[in-house]
């Protein structure tokens, strides 16, 4: 009896000894209008002591644990240009949670959301943020971004593809701003992938075409014997000798913007295959009335057997039917793959019917 008085004794004098339990003081960081700061560095201050520090979460909420008692919360935000601070304070009791607000006046959040053309997300934007004097305070590569920064007028010089430039003016208030700005920019996706296409002339029994070799997403290897390589004759019946083409036509299902097409393309000159020297393209939704764009020649040097054959549109170039005229340099086409780059979001239906589609008629063909 006596030996458990005395262990009674001992665990209350030890209660007295250390302390009470820690308590904790959830601290949320915000706006004005209540918008929570994330990334602020928050410290409990007893006296000119640091009891415990943390970062605020994604929602704006630090947990700090700490003995019962009365603490300073001191608060630092690195916003742009310049580093905030507030201060406030907190009382913790034991085994407890204290919920505090610690709201941070005349500052502001501003969130920019990039989109291109047919209001379509852009993958990367490059944003530089100048303040009225027209000084870079802020640079971003992302095409989502959030500044935290004083109230006032800002500009934004955004760009995509390193070449289009767009500057916005904005108005930041005290809070939270959310801005979506649009950018004269595609976002380009190869629309010919898995598509249906028709060649004039037909490939050679020993370089056949299954109906989908060019469209397959694959592109061969060098060498003609290398799988994935289809072969046609530019020479054909009533045609002046030294005079060789091929006309293709691919059906991307849908009317598109048509940016840029590529044509992979062998040259084997040690057998007679060479490269294209010229390609004209067309564009039609409906595989009736075409516009036809101007030739472009081509000159390629080098050691690559694999060459690739670039045809870019003007700008804003739709149609659903995509038409190539291929001037050859011999008699012998090797093709591999299409390519049709389009711009993601400006899709539209029409009727058509590829199989319908004279192919003789797209182009003015001299022979």
């Amino acid at each position: 009896m006596v030996v458990s008085l005395l262990l009674v004794m001992v665990l209350l004098a030890g209660c007295t000894l250390f302390g009470k339990k820690e308590g904790t003081a959830k601290i949320a960081v915000k706006l004005s209008d209540g918008t929570p700061i994330l990334s602020a560095d928050v410290r409990l201050v007893e006296g000119s002591k640091e009891i415990t520090k943390g970062t605020t979460n994604a929602q704006g909420i630090v947990e700090l644990s700490a003995k019962p008692g009365s603490y300073k919360v001191e608060v630092k935000i690195e916003a742009v240009n310049q580093l905030v601070t507030a201060e406030d304070e907190v009382a913790i009791e034991s085994t407890k949670t204290t919920t505090k607000d610690v709201v941070v006046q005349d500052l502001a959040r501003l969130d920019v959301d990039f989109v291109g053309k047919y209001d379509v997300e852009l993958t990367v934007a490059t944003a530089v943020l100048k303040d009225g004097k027209d000084l870079e305070v802020a640079k971003s590569d992302v095409s989502k971004i959030s500044f935290l920064l004083k109230p006032g007028t800002y500009s934004i010089e955004a760009s995509a593809d390193g070449e289009k430039v767009e500057t916005f003016e904005i108005a930041v208030t005290a809070g939270g701003n959310s801005k979506k700005l649009s950018l004269p920019v595609a976002v380009r996706t190869n629309a010919a992938k898995g598509k249906m296409y028709r060649m004039l002339k037909l490939p050679r029994e020993e370089y056949p075409d299954s109906g989908s070799e060019l469209t397959d997403g694959a592109i061969p290897g060098n060498g003609f014997r290398a799988d994935g390589w289809v072969g046609t004759w530019g020479q054909g019946e009533g045609q002046a000798q030294g005079v060789w083409w091929q006309v293709l036509v691919v059906d991307l299902g849908a009317e598109q913007e048509v940016i840029e097409t590529r044509l992979y393309n062998l040259r084997s000159e040690d057998v007679g295959i060479l490269t294209i020297k010229g390609v004209t393209v067309a564009l039609s939704s409906d595989g009736v009335e075409w516009e036809v764009f101007d030739k472009v020649d081509y000159t390629f040097s080098g050691t690559p057997e694999v060459h690739t054959v670039v045809y870019e549109l003007p700008e804003d170039a739709r149609g659903r039917f995509v038409a190539f005229f291929i001037n050859q340099s011999s008699n012998w086409l090797f093709l591999g793959e299409i390519e049709i780059d389009v711009a993601v979001g400006g899709e539209e239906a029409v009727e058509g019917d590829i199989q319908a589609i004279d192919l003789t008629s797209i182009f003015e063909i001299e022979n």
